[in-house]
């Protein structure tokens, strides 16, 4: 957790990062104007050029406008002091606004734990050559445990005597214990309960101060996405040393989360989104889950950030809390979600989550978010194919799009249905297929 430092040089400290803030204004309509707050999460780290973050996809589906305050890095105390030193134009955005959306708290759990580990690591010689306990950062990243962790000392050690095996199982232990126990837990005061006595009373006030300069705004907040839920052909080609840390260490990560999320649920004033539902989707219980579907982990750098597909998750998520339906409307959402391909092995509930939100755009089968004659081709390439005796064209998860009479086939009505949409759209027709199937005023 942070050192102690003088005010003035936290003031300093302030003021430095909100010179250098990524601060981005964009608006799509005259809807919501939405503020986001929070970290590396929040301000898109890791995105490609081309690619949007979870307030920009919200914003354009809201057909509103976003304010992103988010830093890299920020944790709790570092957003309370952002909110304290805002400038004119922040503060007015602040107090206009109809919707924050907040992803904070995984720095100071992150730190917290990061930290821990390597201090152990440092006193098991498990570090890196090189490296002592003087490396071990006050407030560690992911990057610092690839950095300085040796990871074929600590398998062996994980695999070795009795032991070193009930250490390191007493070590995440007492770190669980640290981070997730409540007042109420049985000798509880033994412990730190970083959660409960730092985090959501830190995100309590954060809040409140929203709360004081905007009474009226609604307040989202996210809670953790695990960034070790991994592959599991993955952890066996590419991690196979460390499989037996992985499991150990797992349950101890989901604890944690879990009792962040449950403690989250208890701040007032706000709404939760549960993110980590929506990354650890699959149709079937994996010890790892789904996660890395949606972040970088299993790239070459191990970046815990959301990729293209996660943001999307997280709109969606976030989308249905907010509640305001603009289904089946071609948007960003709708967009970048048609250019993440493979949608048949989108995990299944997240799929589920994106469709409450998004829907599908009836006749959009090439998902471009639009209906227009390449549909059409598409829907008549398919029902060709199967005439003949061949296989579908159209994947099984966007033939209820095909579909557009709804008679359980795919074939040239529907092509003629999606043909005469489009000459009606050509025609200054209003845009919305979904209405339009389904109005008898074809």
């Amino acid at each position: 957790m942070k050192k102690s430092i003088s005010a003035i040089l936290a003031a300093a400290l302030t003021l430095s990062a909100l010179t250098c803030m990524p601060a981005s204004a964009e608006k799509y309509g005259d809807g919501k104007k939405i503020v986001v707050f929070g970290d590396s999460i929040a301000a898109g780290t890791s995105l490609s050029e081309g690619e949007y973050n979870y307030g920009q996809l919200c914003a354009d589906y809201l057909k509103g406008s976003v304010e992103n305050y988010a830093v890299s890095g920020y944790d709790t105390e570092d957003l309370i002091a952002q909110l304290g030193s805002l400038d004119k134009d922040q503060t007015a955005a602040v107090k206009d606004a109809d919707l924050f959306l907040i992803s904070i708290g995984g720095n100071d759990i992150a730190q917290y734990a990061i930290k821990y580990i390597l201090d152990f690591a440092a006193s098991a010689s498990l570090l890196k050559e090189g490296f002592t306990a003087a490396d071990v950062p006050e407030e560690p990243t992911f990057n610092d445990l690839n950095k300085l962790v040796d990871r074929a000392a600590l398998s062996s050690y994980a695999k070795g005597s009795i032991a070193n095996q009930r250490a390191l199982n007493n070590m995440l232990v007492r770190l669980t214990a640290n981070l997730r126990l409540v007042s109420t837990d049985k000798n509880a005061d033994k412990y730190p309960r970083v959660i409960e006595t730092s985090v959501i009373p830190n995100i309590q006030k954060i809040c409140d101060t929203i709360k004081e300069m905007n009474p009226d705004a609604e307040i989202i907040i996210q809670n953790i996405y695990d960034p070790l839920q991994l592959d599991e052909n993955f952890i066996k080609t590419s991690y196979s040393s460390y499989a037996d840390v992985l499991e150990q260490f797992e349950p101890s990560v989901e604890k944690i989360l879990a009792s962040f999320s449950s403690q989250l649920d208890g701040v007032k004033g706000i709404k939760t989104a549960d993110v980590y539902g929506t990354f650890t989707s699959k149709d079937e219980p994996s010890l790892y889950g789904c996660a890395y579907y949606f972040d970088n982990m299993q790239n070459k750098n191990t970046d815990i950030h959301p990729n293209q597909a996660g943001h999307v998750a997280i709109a969606s998520t976030l989308l249905n809390v907010i509640g305001e339906d603009h289904k089946y409307e071609s948007n960003l959402l709708t967009s970048a979600f048609a250019k993440l391909g493979d949608i048949e092995n989108y995990p299944v509930n997240a799929y589920e989550t994106y469709l409450e939100a998004a829907g599908l755009i009836p006749g959009d089968v090439n998902l471009d978010g639009f209906v227009n004659s390449s549909d059409a081709t598409l829907i008549l390439t398919d029902y060709s194919s199967v005439s003949t005796g061949g296989s579908n064209v159209i994947t099984e998860r966007l033939r209820d799009t095909a579909d557009i009479n709804k008679d359980k086939k795919i074939d040239s009505s529907d092509a003629t249905s999606v043909l005469v949409y489009y000459s009606y759209l050509s025609t200054g027709g209003k845009e919305n297929s979904y209405n339009y199937f389904n109005s008898d005023k074809k």
